[in-house]
């Protein structure tokens, strides 16, 4: 089933197959493995955790009864549309308006199209979750195509006969480079790729304009994302069916099996959670770019930092389970508590989860502004309650009149609030806080501040735990203290919150490593200060490079900085540009006052200047600016550039 947010927003899937084939007659009722060759993009389909249902366009009425045994719902395809002469795009053509016209009498749109073939057998349903997932993420992309690599069919080698019936290039030599150069070579030119037709998932709005797709799959759009895999083709010959067979066994399948099989086993999961969609953390490692994607600690730790924690690290420890004890006397020491107020967390992330699990019921209101940590909101999901929703306004301005008039008319459960904010850097001021925190408690509203950005920004509200018995305030060791690696942080709060925490609480708090790494930093209280200062000299120093780049940025009082650039579209071909240089940042998201923002993370001057002259190399080297907050003068300076 689809995972969209919205429920009226359908993902379809489309199959083509007409009788009549000339090249192969009955190819798509051949038996391959023990079934028809068009049975394997319908299982493909149903076996996709996205896909709602997979619609037939065909004139057979053989074919029609294997779709409707697969469940599939039947468009009868026009004659005009099953000749040899009729093309495909045609036919995915009308089967979409047919499919758009079906949801529509359900007050449902279609949000993304699976085009399968039924001769194209090569297809998995991993494959078209992959490219589904792309197109959710990269709104930008028109499609995301299946591609295999064919490197001996490559242009470089093509011929064709002429009007002397000999060979000649089929693509003049001079357009690969200079023919001097040239070898036979069939990796010569690098990969070879070939739409293999296993899978086209495509934007609604590719198929209602037809002519303005490449060619020769026009369906596909302009901005086409690969799906690559190997040796996938759709059959036109009979000579092509042990490459397919060869192809199915590779990937699984068997005349008894298939790698569906056991994914038709339902999970007893429970109902709310199937619709909570989870973005995976990044497969390709980090560690070789410069990291400014994620808002991390950039100083580099120093070899004595290393070699110290070397020699904590025992074979006595390593096969011990944590003892916390001492970060507990150490962190409420540095915090000027009571042990009792303090609770350690693997991460403020799990302090946070663990306050949605004391205090949320289904059907609770969680309040929180928008954008920010979106932890925040699939917890509230995942709690079964409803999300309430404060929005900024313009100049990324937050009313704090209107927090306080939701809380008198919603009554929210809890109400968690970072300061300062991601992905806004903004803060609220703590007069403001102590005005919502103080509102909430006369309600009777859980308040919790995530400070994971102190002390970059130096206010806190921990002062005014002993005051407030609805407060509690999170922070982590992984920005200022360097320690992402370590996932270590911890809520404090009231006495009677913290024994609450406790009744939630793993059997250990968080792991020994971690825990020594932090001993160790606040024991050590010059690193991260020196963390600070260098970060504050990274951030000046890009600030005045902005402004001289006339580049306007929103303040923000942490360790990171949002730059306007124009566009979404530009943000996100900035994000891949910096990749390809080495460079990790954050592009906007999509219907966000930040979505034609760059996010940038701040390390230290070196390390803002290679930032800043990838920029400019990119950017084609902008001059003059500054600072702007208002997003009317944001505006003009935009249009002024």
């Amino acid at each position: 089933m689809s995972d969209s947010k919205e429920n009226n927003r359908i993902i379809a899937g489309l199959l083509l197959g007409r009788a009549g084939s000339v090249g192969f007659p009955g190819k798509n009722t051949y038996q391959v493995l023990g079934r028809p060759l068009m049975v394997y993009p319908m299982i493909a389909g149903l076996n996709s955790k996205y896909v709602d249902k997979i619609f037939f366009s065909t004139d057979s009425e053989e074919y029609k009864e294997i779709g409707r045994k697969y469940g599939l719902e039947i468009i009868n395809r026009p004659a005009e549309l099953a000749t040899k002469q009729a093309l495909g795009e045609d036919a995915f053509a009308h089967g979409y308006q047919i499919i758009k016209e079906f949801y529509r009498q359900q007050g449902k749109e279609v949000e993304l199209l699976v085009l399968f073939f039924c001769n194209a057998a090569t297809i998995l349903s991993e494959t078209i979750d992959q490219g589904i997932a792309v197109l959710k993420e990269r709104p930008d992309f028109d499609s995301a195509v299946t591609v295999s690599p064919y490197n001996m069919w490559s242009p470089l080698r093509a011929r064709r006969e002429n009007s002397q019936g000999l060979l000649e290039p089929f693509v003049a030599f001079e357009t690969f480079g200079d023919p001097r150069t040239l070898n036979c070579d069939r990796d010569s030119q690098g990969d070879v790729w070939f739409a293999d037709m296993g899978v086209s998932i495509v934007r609604p709005r590719c198929l209602e304009n037809l002519a303005s797709g490449l060619l020769p799959q026009k369906w596909m759009g302009q901005k086409i994302y690969p799906l690559k895999q190997w040796g996938g083709c759709d059959v036109d010959f009979e000579w092509q069916i042990p490459g397919v067979v060869y192809w199915l066994n590779k990937h699984g399948f068997t005349e008894r099996a298939t790698p569906y099989d056991f994914k038709n086993f339902k999970l007893p999961t429970k109902k709310h959670l199937l619709d909570l969609t989870r973005v995976g953390n990044p497969q390709q490692s980090r560690l070789e770019y410069l990291r400014l994607d994620k808002n991390e600690n950039l100083i580099p730790m120093s070899s004595e930092f290393l070699d110290e924690i070397k020699r904590l690290i025992s074979p006595e420890f390593i096969s011990a389970y944590p003892e916390l004890d001492a970060l507990y006397k150490k962190t409420a020491k540095s915090l000027g508590v009571a042990q009792e107020y303090l609770y350690i967390t693997a991460g403020s992330d799990a302090g946070i989860k663990a306050a949605f699990e004391i205090f949320v019921e289904p059907d609770d209101k969680v309040m929180t502004l928008w954008p920010t940590y979106a932890m925040y909101d699939v917890y509230t999901k995942m709690f079964q309650a409803k999300a309430i929703l404060i929005n900024y306004e313009d100049g990324l301005c937050i009313n704090t009149e209107k927090i306080i008039n939701q809380i008198e008319i919603q009554k929210p459960k809890l109400i968690c609030l970072a300061n300062p904010n991601s992905p806004t850097g903004t803060v609220l001021s703590p007069a403001e806080l102590e005005k919502i925190i103080n509102r909430a408690a006369a309600n009777r509203v859980i308040v919790l501040i995530d400070e994971a950005y102190y002390p970059y920004y130096s206010q806190t509200a921990i002062h005014l735990i002993k005051k407030y018995p609805n407060l509690m305030i999170t922070r982590t060791f992984s920005k200022a203290q360097g320690l992402a690696a370590g996932r270590l942080g911890f809520v404090v709060s009231n006495e009677k919150i913290i024994e609450c925490l406790h009744k939630v609480r793993p059997m250990y708090e968080a792991n020994a490593f971690g825990v020594r790494f932090a001993e160790y930093i606040i024991d050590h209280p010059r690193i991260v200060e020196n963390n600070l200062r260098e970060t504050a000299a990274g951030k000046e120093y890009l600030e005045k490079s902005l402004a001289e780049m006339n580049l306007p940025f929103h303040k923000s009082y942490a360790n990171f900085i949002n730059i306007k650039v124009g566009s979404h579209e530009k943000s996100v071909q900035l994000e891949q540009k910096m990749r390809e240089q080495k460079i990790l940042i954050k592009s906007g998201v999509a219907n966000c006052p930040l979505s034609d923002c760059i996010r940038v993370s701040i390390g230290n001057v070196e390390q803002m200047k290679i930032f800043i002259n990838a920029l400019k190399q990119t950017l084609g080297n902008p001059t003059g600016g500054g600072l702007i907050n208002d997003s009317d003068e944001l505006l003009k300076v935009l249009r002024e550039r």
